[in-house]
């Protein structure tokens, strides 16, 4: 019985916290909720997440469409999300909420056997060592283009539009894609820190 109520209690406190987010959205509530595996809280955050853009939040003040992020350890994780996701829109009679998975162009390419979302990864990669703009250096300029570009999938996925997008936890220490824009809600599931260290592992450093 102690352990059934010490389950309530904490799914309580996710409940409570989740219901922060509708009481004055003016003060850009931020939480985190630490709670032990399987307590539902993906499932929860999902059903948050389709609930703000069900009730018209997913906007900016001057009306802008501004979508939620959700972001996951893994692309992996990103796909199965995707599926839980439009399951909870149905049910809450949404089918036509748009949801799509952000990939980076090291990502692979979920259209392709062996892909990548980007096929020119070494200009990106020298892009990334000058500090240069990839899009403008690399992908396309006023005086040049990729000649991959027009069958580039990093290229179509940028034409996407969603209400609902999902990233990997790395996204998060990346620049924000212009095609994203401004979220309006950012919801961050699962342990992040791993995805935020560079020249480290559990060994010690590389």
């Amino acid at each position: 019985v102690g352990s059934e109520m010490c389950i309530r209690d904490r799914l309580k406190i996710i409940d409570d916290a989740v219901e922060e987010l509708w009481r004055d959205r003016n003060m850009l509530p931020q939480l985190g909720i630490r709670c032990d595996v399987g307590l539902g809280k993906t499932r929860q955050s999902i059903k948050a997440a389709v609930r703000w853009v069900q009730e018209g939040h997913a906007v900016l003040e001057d009306g802008t469409p501004a979508p939620v992020i959700f972001t996951v350890p893994t692309h992996r994780l990103g796909d199965e999300i995707v599926r839980r996701f439009t399951e909870t829109a149905r049910s809450r009679g949404l089918p036509g909420i748009k949801i799509a998975v952000w990939r980076g162009r090291a990502a692979a390419d979920p259209d392709s056997l062996n892909g990548t979302m980007c096929s020119n990864l070494d200009a990106v990669k020298l892009a990334h060592k000058a500090g240069a703009d990839v899009q403008e250096s690399v992908c396309k300029s006023k005086t040049s283009q990729c000649p991959l570009f027009e069958t580039c999938a990093y290229q179509r996925q940028r034409k996407k539009k969603a209400d609902i997008w999902i990233a990997a936890h790395a996204s998060l220490f990346h620049e924000r894609p212009e095609t994203i824009g401004q979220p309006s809600l950012l919801i961050i599931d699962e342990n992040f820190v791993n995805a935020s260290l560079r020249g480290f592992d559990f060994n010690g450093i590389q």
